[in-house]
């Protein structure tokens, strides 16, 4: 497990380093509130808009530390089996505790290694549950079979895609597959999150390699909401993080949305926002938006998530 806490650590400089960065500039950056703005004054909020570039930038790390994370797990002989799927069965929403102990414990070390993935699931190409931890948010799933969520959905389509024609997929493309998904309200963890998924396949075989099930890790973004909740944001202003779809992942408004929020079922989109738009299609800039009926400036720009582009807001009243 070496090279996952290799990957942490570089994870964790650059949260450290991003914290630091903000804390230091944000007071001098955007000063100007909406009714003040002139066009002089747009130009510089585009200009110096670097607390929004870092974050972004942070949070694509996050992702990608979380994929490699995974991906690099996979590849795990302990992880590459499912010697106990005749056990899986509704009592356990999988297979028991005591059974697969090896696979379970490289499940056990990612969640210790990364705090932001809380839940590490194997399930079958059906979309049947094999194993999850903690055991204790395995064993009260409302559910054994997942084949609906976006995650088991979208991973199922890249694996299919990538097996269509095996002469121009190499090794690294398959080892690099990964889907993250838009963000909903977890059975496991019972609060909002996003599942990243990453195909295991059985790698006795040197050619044609069987898939064996999907690798798939919780994640929520609690470090990212605790650092803009650290920012001074004066009044009017408001930092929001949003999926593929517009709906938000963390909102300074909210005052710590995902982590506080266990109980939250509904979540927020912001797809109807002209900003929104924009980023998601890979745009950055700035535009005056209205939200429940005050305009409201827009600074924005995307996030590289992996199969998807997200958002940032940064929203001046």
């Amino acid at each position: 497990m070496n090279r996952i806490t290799i990957i942490l650590l570089a994870s964790m400089v650059c949260v450290i380093s991003t914290l630091f960065f903000i804390t230091a500039n944000n007071q001098n950056l955007f000063t100007f509130s909406y009714s003040q703005t002139t066009t002089q004054s747009k130009q510089i909020l585009l200009n110096q808009n670097n607390t929004l570039t870092v974050l972004a930038s942070t949070i694509e790390d996050e992702l990608n530390q979380a994929i490699n994370i995974l991906n690099v797990t996979s590849r795990d002989p302990a992880v590459s089996n499912t010697q106990y799927a005749n056990n899986i069965s509704i009592k356990y929403m999988g297979i028991p505790e005591d059974q697969d102990i090896s696979k379970r414990q490289v499940a056990k070390e990612i969640i210790n290694i990364d705090r932001d993935i809380e839940n590490v699931y194997f399930l079958l190409p059906n979309g049947n549950v094999y194993i999850g931890e903690p055991y204790e948010n395995q064993k009260q799933l409302p559910r054994l079979n997942y084949a609906d969520r976006d995650w088991y959905k979208g991973i199922s389509e890249l694996v299919m895609g990538a097996s269509k024609d095996q002469n121009k997929t190499n090794v690294n493309t398959i080892n690099s597959l990964a889907y993250v998904s838009s963000v909903f309200t977890s059975a496991s963890i019972n609060k909002p999150a996003i599942g990243i998924a990453v195909p295991v396949y059985d790698n006795k075989w040197k050619t044609s390699k069987p898939l064996l099930g999907y690798w798939v890790g919780l994640l929520t973004l609690d470090k990212f909401q605790k650092i803009i909740d650290s920012l001074d944001l004066g009044n009017g202003q408001r930092i929001i993080v949003f999926d593929h779809n517009g709906t938000a992942l963390i909102d300074s408004s909210n005052n710590g949305s995902i982590k506080s929020s266990s109980n939250k079922k509904n979540l927020t989109s912001f797809y109807n926002l002209a900003s929104v738009k924009s980023a998601l299609i890979g745009k950055k800039g700035i535009v005056t938006d209205t939200i429940n009926g005050a305009k409201v400036l827009s600074l924005y720009r995307p996030i590289d998530a992996h199969s998807h582009t997200w958002g940032i807001l940064y929203l001046f009243q």
